[in-house]
């Protein structure tokens, strides 16, 4: 089953990338329906707005309660990336590297 990655708005080279190597891609906002399930954010911090509380706690959640994301089953904690000032090629390259790292742990 392909991975799905949620991007924020104006990604359009990174998703046609993403696209090309067979992730399915949707946008940020279409992630937050019920029954959506990603598998990796990626926004920038020129949009602070992207993520409502809900969201962005998710990952915060888990080191509040002693746990970290990577504790978890990587099936129910998508991974959150920061990718400004990334290249579309940088991006790509750190995701798969990051989300590899993730599959084997």
């Amino acid at each position: 089953m392909p991975k799905t990655i949620a991007l924020q708005s104006g990604m359009s080279e990174v998703a046609s990338m993403l696209r090309d190597k067979g992730y399915q891609v949707i946008d940020i906002y279409e992630a937050k329906r019920p029954g959506a399930k990603v598998d990796a954010y990626l926004y920038t911090s020129y949009h602070p707005d992207a993520f409502n509380s809900s969201l962005g706690a998710l990952e915060y959640a888990d080191v509040m309660v002693g746990y970290t994301s990577m504790s978890y089953d990587h099936q129910t904690s998508p991974m959150m990336m920061n990718i400004t000032g990334m290249s579309p090629q940088q991006t790509v390259s750190t995701l798969e590297q990051r989300l590899g790292y993730k599959d084997r742990h």
